[in-house]
């Protein structure tokens, strides 16, 4: 059954230099005790030995709450994993000594590699947890002088000390410091490692819960109707590099497919019916779930204009293979020639799709959120905004009515 601790502090007469006494604590189990050292020393003349706390220092009562609240949580995971709750175990699994110790780099790859989840994670995400780990190995060579720190020394100012490390970096791909919301991000990941290492025991606490990981609301950059025509009306026939990636951007624009799935997606992906292509079905990359986007008429132009391709024939696959870099870099070209004020990015498409394509046509957000791959209707909801055309269009309505 589960066991509620009650535990017993008490003075030993270890003392520190100081001449404080080592305070430790005692628990109970069916008439068998475990002694467990909290590493806090208090001067005996102000220790309440009634009540097991100090007569003023605030600090050394919250710790001591802190120590009881760990002691209960190891005895509460023990029940609940349908173990024997025992002293010997819960004063074991506090010291860490039933498991191996592990450096931060070691269980980085324990659990990416070891337990096998790096294969469901996709691509773009396991590579970011590999990203993480070569900061925190860069951080902590700078900052203690090792590649090898021990998981068990993280705590709130590790966690603090890493913050101002990421905000004094720089991005080796860019050459500009790290945005907040990458940072925070990296932030995010780290904490998951540190909530995989808490449920085995390998760390006492999660040094997270005082650190503060901030939402950023980030703008929503997409293009508008007249300046996707820009964009489609470039001539581009004497650079077949820039035509080739203005088709590539143009078909996400029309599909709201993300880079990697646009960049996977194949002629089997093609759904016929009654002999003609209606609609792409795929999973996506990024969340595995599956999509079924209608085919619109310009989606079919680019799909039927490399068909007889080299890369068509040899892999099937419906549009050129190029590198999310390279199209990017191209676009900034497109961008400047077509005089597009946002910076241009091949998911300035998939955003594109979403607001100017489905909801300034009157395509309801719940058909928006399909369309686009989303499972639940929230990531969504960062398209519903009022666009200016919207609301043009809205006036336009409006004075047809009031034109008496």
């Amino acid at each position: 059954m589960k066991i509620y601790l009650n535990p017993k502090f008490f003075l030993r007469d270890t003392l520190d230099k100081r001449g404080y006494k080592v305070l430790s604590c005692r628990i109970y189990i069916d008439r068998k005790k475990a002694e467990i050292s909290t590493g806090l020393y208090i001067d005996e003349n102000d220790w309440n030995e009634k009540f097991s706390r100090s007569n003023s220092d605030k600090e050394i009562n919250r710790r001591i709450s802190e120590f009881s609240g760990e002691l209960q949580e190891i005895s509460d995971r023990i029940y609940f994993e349908g173990k024997n709750v025992t002293v010997r175990l819960i004063a074991s699994i506090y010291r860490g000594e039933h498991k191996a110790k592990y450096t931060i780099t070691e269980f980085f790859s324990y659990y990416l590699y070891d337990s096998d989840r790096i294969k469901t994670l996709a691509k773009g995400y396991s590579n970011k947890f590999i990203t993480l780990q070569k900061y925190l190995e860069r951080f902590t060579i700078h900052k203690y002088k090792t590649d090898a720190y021990d998981l068990r020394s993280i705590d709130f100012k590790f966690i603090n000390d890493f913050h101002l490390y990421l905000k004094n970096v720089e991005s080796q791909q860019y050459k500009r410091p790290l945005s907040e919301v990458y940072i925070y991000k990296m932030h995010s990941m780290f904490r998951t490692i540190l909530i995989a290492a808490f449920k085995e025991s390998l760390i006492t606490y999660q040094p997270y819960e005082s650190f503060t990981i901030r939402t950023i609301k980030t703008e929503i950059k997409y293009l508008s109707s007249n300046e996707l025509d820009r964009i489609r009306q470039l001539d581009l026939d004497d650079n077949l590099s820039l035509d080739r990636i203005r088709d590539i951007f143009m078909f996400s624009v029309y599909t709201g497919l993300r880079y990697g799935d646009a960049q996977k997606i194949n002629e089997e992906d093609i759904e016929y019916i009654d002999g003609n292509p209606k609609y792409l079905i795929t999973y996506q990359v990024k969340t595995k779930d599956k999509v079924e986007i209608p085919i619109l008429k310009p989606t079919l132009e680019i799909i039927k204009k490399y068909e007889n391709t080299r890369h068509r024939e040899k892999t099937g696959r419906l549009l050129p293979k190029v590198s999310n870099i390279k199209i990017n870099a191209y676009l900034k070209v497109i961008g400047d020639l077509a005089k597009i004020k946002i910076k241009l990015t091949h998911h300035v498409a998939r955003h594109t799709c979403a607001t100017t394509l489905l909801l300034e046509n009157e395509v309801p957000l719940i058909e928006v959120s399909k369309w686009l791959g989303h499972t639940d209707m929230r990531s969504s909801k960062v398209y519903a905004h009022i666009t200016r055309k919207k609301l043009g269009t809205t006036a336009e309505r409006l004075n047809d009515i009031l034109d008496l």
